[in-house]
Order: C-alpha cells, then sequence, then structure tokens
C-alpha cells in the first residue's frame, strides 16, 4: 500500500479541523483543497506549488461556510455525481483564493458602524495611541467588520460564534474607529488575528494588539510564531521570517504550522501564554 504523501495528511488535518464536526462542511473541502492537493502531489516535486499560508486555507473555508449558511444557488448547480460544479473547476489553490475573495467583495453590503443598532460592539479595553479593542456581539457587527476588512468574519461563516458562549470576536479600532486588526478567541486561546483581506495585520498595530494581550489571560502563542510570515521575540519587536537576526534561534515554544482545530483548555494551559517564537541565542538552552 503507497504511502499517502505528507502534504494530503496534512490537508486532511486541517479539513477535520477546519470542517468542525459539519459534515457538509467537511465534503467540500474534501471536493475542493484535498481534491486539488491530491492531484498536485502527483506531478514531479520540481512543479508541486507549496501549500497556501494557514490564513488563506482558512479563507477559503470560510468562504464554504458562508457559502452553506446562505445556500448559494451554486452549490445545487451539480455534476452526475453531486458535486458542485463550481468547485471542481478549480485546478488550484490560488484560484479558490481569487474566487473567495471575488464572492466575498460581490457579496458584502456597506454596513455603516454608526448605523448599527445599539448593543452590538462594545469597547473592552482602552490602549495608548488612541487604540481600543473592540468586541462585537451581533452578526450586524460582523458584516460592518466584514465590510471594512474585506475578509470572511460575517456573511455568514462566523454568526454561530457571535453567542456560543465561548468565542470573544474583537477588532483593533483606531481613535476614529477604524479597524486594523480582527481577533477570535476561543476559550481563551487566540486562534486568529487577522489584517485587512486575511493578511497579516501591518507591523506598525501589533504593539497595540500585544499590549492587550499582556493584560489578559490568553494564550497567545500562536500569534507571532512564524506560520503567517513573521515572528515576534521576547522583546516584543517584530522580524519577517525571510530577514531573521543572526542573534536569534527558535525557542522550543516555537510552534509550527498546525490545522484549524479547537484545542482544548487542558492542552492549552499546558503551552506557554507568551508569543515569542525566537528569543536571543545566548539565553537558549
Amino acid at each position: 500500500m503507497t504511502a499517502e504523501a505528507p502534504a494530503v495528511r496534512v490537508m486532511r488535518m486541517f479539513i477535520e479541523g477546519a470542517s468542525e464536526g459539519n459534515p457538509e462542511l467537511r465534503r467540500l473541502l474534501q471536493l475542493s483543497v484535498l481534491r486539488v492537493v491530491q492531484k498536485a502531489v502527483k506531478r514531479p516535486p520540481e512543479e508541486v506549488p507549496h501549500l497556501r499560508p494557514f490564513p488563506e486555507l482558512a479563507h477559503i473555508s470560510d468562504w464554504l461556510k458562508a457559502a452553506l449558511v446562505n445556500d448559494a444557488p451554486w452549490l445545487r448547480n451539480v455534476d452526475d455525481k453531486g458535486r458542485p460544479k463550481k468547485l471542481m473547476k478549480f485546478g488550484s489553490l490560488d484560484a479558490m483564493v481569487r474566487e473567495a475573495d471575488k464572492d466575498m467583495r460581490r457579496r458584502s453590503r456597506k454596513v455603516l458602524r454608526s448605523e448599527l443598532p445599539d448593543g452590538s460592539e462594545e469597547i473592552v479595553a482602552t490602549l495608548e495611541g488612541g487604540y481600543s479593542i473592540v468586541r462585537m456581539l451581533t452578526v450586524e457587527a460582523l458584516d460592518a467588520e466584514t465590510a471594512e476588512m474585506q475578509h470572511c468574519i460575517g456573511q455568514g461563516a462566523y454568526d454561530d460564534r457571535v453567542a456560543d458562549g465561548k468565542t470573544l470576536l474583537l477588532s483593533l479600532r483606531d481613535r476614529n474607529g477604524k479597524a486594523h486588526a480582527t481577533i477570535e478567541v476561543v476559550d481563551d486561546l487566540v486562534e486568529q488575528v487577522q489584517g485587512k483581506q486575511n493578511k497579516p495585520p501591518k507591523d506598525k498595530y501589533i504593539p497595540a494588539i500585544t499590549s492587550y494581550f499582556r493584560t489578559t489571560d490568553y494564550n497567545w502563542s500562536l500569534f507571532g510564531d512564524g506560520t503567517e510570515g513573521f515572528v515576534i521575540d521576547i522583546h516584543g519587536t517584530v522580524h519577517s521570517c525571510d530577514d531573521l537576526p543572526d542573534e536569534c534561534v527558535p525557542s522550543r515554544r516555537c510552534h509550527r504550522w498546525r490545522p484549524r482545530k479547537r484545542i482544548s483548555r487542558s492542552i492549552a494551559s499546558r503551552a506557554s501564554k507568551r508569543p515569542f517564537a525566537l528569543k536571543p541565542a545566548e539565553t537558549s538552552r
């Protein structure tokens, strides 16, 4: 029996975590991202594309979940095997990311924060530099965040988490109320920190984000661990993974890519709450 390619095994792990027990979402992910990766690994090694960064895979998953929530018409346009024809046309993960972006822009309706119903948001922290952390409490608030940040927290993909009792959906705002980063915290574990269009937050906003995390009991060890192209050292300095200083080395707490799955409180409690993926070489042992 031929061993399964590592890229395929990793994608299966991602799908199990991202589908969160939803069999139809799992099926759509298998017909899209898993199918494309299974096909890609059959090519010569030099032609096999690298796995997409985690935020982009999560973006595809959120797009598919939103399609299910909103009963997108393309889901009913299927082939003779019951597979959505739209998904079967994709030949690469890049193509899926582009389609997710296009669909998000098409569906996103401009919701002005000033028009949100009372009780849609609340300020949970006031930070230096005029920044604040705002918790989004309604689906309308999530839609407004999507309209401004151009990612998929709205449009139904996260509606079930607004009042599930364990998820905090937060937004970093400046003094003018403009959003610059969206944060998901589940059972005190920081699972995602996304900037505009699902990109990492700009460097200039990371000090505000980390200053807030330091005032909480959150486990934020997955933030700045290198999976999104940057790391944060023990001094809070941001470094690009393409240009790491020689005096820094990976610490034992440095996390590698992991599927998006809920981590139990017992596991999270054993992990470091410090986000730093690097530390000065002279202090590492």
